[in-house]
Parts: structure tokens; C-alpha cells; sequence
């Protein structure tokens, strides 16, 4: 069998194993499945954010702790520049400060339009 011969073959069956995946719905199951888990996890995040930061912060001690170095060692370790972890965490909460204090604003209109309606 010649290498142009062997080459059409594999071509055959790569085409094949295609039609086969898009007539089986595998890629649109497996995306459907992922948008899934991801929406998952972002209900997660938006409803127990201290939770997930908890965790993150857990994760992070006991990966730090693995190494070489102690944890307490690297705690107490002065930051001569803060690292992209703590730059995340204090956007994370600043953007957590202001969607409390958006929602505040919003039961405060609420209750003043039930007050006004009382009126």
C-alpha cells in the first residue's frame, strides 16, 4: 500500500469519526454541559461569595504550605509589592461593597414608594 493510498484511508476515517460526533450530538451535549456547570458555579459565586472566598483562601494555605517554605513563614514575611492575589481580592470586594450597597438603595426606593402608596 503506497503512502498517498494510506494517506486517503486515514482522510476516510477522519471524516468518518466526524460525521459520526456531529450525527451523535456529542460536541453540542458537551457544550451544553459546560455552559451549565458554568452558569452553576456563577450562581454559587453571586450567592455565597464569602463562602467561595473562603475556600480560595483555604486552597491557597494548604498549596502554600506544601512547599518548601512554611506558611507562617511566608505570612509574616513582609510584601515589598502586593501580588495579583491580593490585587483580586480587593477588587472582589470592593465589587462586593458596591453591589450591597446598590441593593440597599434599591429596598430603600422600595420601602420609601410603599411609604408614599401608605400615604
Amino acid at each position: 500500500m503506497s503512502l498517498d493510498q494510506k494517506r486517503l484511508i486515514l482522510r476516510d476515517k477522519i471524516e468518518a469519526s466526524k460525521q459520526r460526533i456531529a450525527d451523535n450530538g456529542i460536541v453540542a451535549e458537551a457544550k451544553e454541559a459546560a455552559d451549565d456547570a458554568s452558569n452553576t458555579a456563577k450562581e454559587m459565586i453571586e450567592k455565597h461569595p464569602f463562602a467561595i472566598l473562603a475556600g480560595a483562601v483555604a486552597i491557597g494555605l494548604v498549596i502554600g504550605s506544601s512547599g518548601k517554605k512554611s506558611a507562617v513563614k511566608a505570612a509574616t514575611k513582609p510584601v515589598k509589592k502586593p501580588s495579583v492575589a491580593i490585587k483580586l481580592l480587593k477588587e472582589a470586594a470592593i465589587a462586593y461593597g458596591l453591589k450591597l450597597m446598590d441593593n440597599a438603595r434599591k429596598e430603600g426606593e422600595a420601602i420609601r414608594a410603599t411609604v408614599k402608596d401608605r400615604t
